[in-house]
């Protein structure tokens, strides 16, 4: 499977055309196979500063500036056509208003579920063992650092810090998982917030 990246300097980003463009080969599509897995994996929007005061940490919400741009990155994936069955959100706000603006601009506001193996303080070995049990083809992830971009690491190679990754805040990675259980995951392609915002306007 043809593999689209769009890493690299968030001040940088690729021609969106030719990124959509792009995307839209890598994506899997429904009726994938049995046990294959799609996995998106989106970092919570702009929140908060951690020690505002009056504001407990997990209770600090997106800005407006992170719902506004939230919302285009939310736009920017539903123009690069993925197909999602399920949006599994932290329980925090900063994170599942993330998911909430970006299921509406999906189309999907009643798919979004919110589950504790995603909440901030949560290691990339208990979400990966969480996901063990989970059966959706197309599974789109919202959490936080560093687990969220330590997953990618740990599903793709094995060991969470091996790979120098990050997701920005808004950012997204697809990875991919063929028919075995047990097989690793591949990557598909990242995609810094502001090249998902170009592609929402």
């Amino acid at each position: 499977m043809p593999a689209a990246t769009a890493s690299g300097p968030d001040d940088v980003p690729p021609a969106s055309a030719d990124f959509r463009e792009a995307a839209s080969i890598a994506l899997p599509h429904r009726g994938q196979g049995p046990n294959m897995q799609t996995l998106y994996l989106l970092r919570h929007g702009i929140a908060v500063p951690h020690g505002t005061p009056g504001i407990a940490d997990d209770d600090r919400p997106l800005t407006s500036k992170g719902e506004h741009r939230t919302r285009q990155v939310g736009r920017g994936l539903s123009a690069c056509g993925l197909a999602i069955d399920r949006i599994v959100s932290s329980p925090l706000p900063r994170a599942l208003r993330t998911a909430e603006l970006v299921a509406h601009e999906l189309g999907l506001p009643q798919q979004v579920e919110v589950n504790e193996a995603l909440t901030a303080g949560r290691s990339a070995q208990e979400i990966r063992d969480w996901l063990r049990d989970r059966s959706e083809e197309h599974l789109l992830l919202v959490g936080h650092n560093p687990a969220i971009s330590e997953l990618v690491g740990l599903l793709i190679v094995g060991e969470p810090h091996r790979l120098s990754f990050e997701l920005k805040k808004a950012a997204v990675a697809a990875i991919f998982r063929g028919p075995d259980p047990a097989s690793r995951y591949e990557l598909l392609w990242t995609a810094p917030p502001r090249l998902l915002r170009r592609l929402g306007r």
